[in-house]
């Protein structure tokens, strides 16, 4: 016991004289006392934050890449009225969250090229406009109606989006002819980042 408690002693001492030391050194020279006693530790440390930073940003720009969603129609949409959201509630896909199913809505969560594409169903006599919106302004238009055949209507768009723009199909204005209906697992929504900027 003896034994430990002198070398404990003799350890402390040792250590306060390497700390005089140091701090007469570093106040001649004007270096930091971390510089000083731990060089290397430091630049193993900004070395690993450089790296923690370059693998945050990669796992970003992949995350961000990785973007598309798929949805369907689901129930069938009776009545659907002028400029009113379709709703697309069956989600296939949704990679990177972006699309709101109960909203209708898709949230560009990165600037870049995006294809859209939407295919519309009608049943016989009906007839339904719809547009493709990116904040309130039409980007695409469909028709879809016949009189005695069920009707698809579909379209892409190729756009160029900022992060935050807000993507969405709807009945474009009071054009068409009643029943305003839109069939439900036929009518389909998707898009996809097809280029991040």
């Amino acid at each position: 016991m003896e034994i430990l408690g002198a070398i404990n002693m003799d350890l402390r001492l040792h250590f306060a004289l390497a700390v005089l030391c140091l701090t007469v050194q570093t106040s001649r020279t004007s270096t930091s006392f971390r510089d000083v006693i731990l060089p290397s530790t430091k630049t193993d440390i900004d070395y690993q934050i450089q790296l923690d930073e370059e693998k945050r940003g990669r796992r970003c720009r992949r995350s961000c890449r990785n973007v598309a969603f798929q949805a369907s129609v689901s129930p069938t949409i009776k009545d659907i009225k002028a400029d009113e959201t379709i709703l697309f509630e069956e989600i296939e896909t949704n990679i990177g969250g972006a699309f709101d199913a109960k909203s209708g809505i898709f949230t560009t969560p990165v600037a870049g090229t995006y294809v859209f594409h939407s295919t519309i169903l009608t049943p016989p006599r009906s007839v339904v406009e719809t547009a493709l919106h990116v904040n309130g302004e039409v980007k695409m238009l469909l028709y879809s109606g016949d009189n005695s055949l069920y009707s698809p209507g579909s379209n892409m768009a190729v756009l160029q989006l900022k992060v935050g723009d807000l993507v969405k199909m709807v009945r474009n204005g009071p054009w068409g002819k009643t029943p305003f209906t839109i069939h439900r697992g036929f009518s389909t929504f998707s898009g996809f980042l097809l280029q991040a900027d």
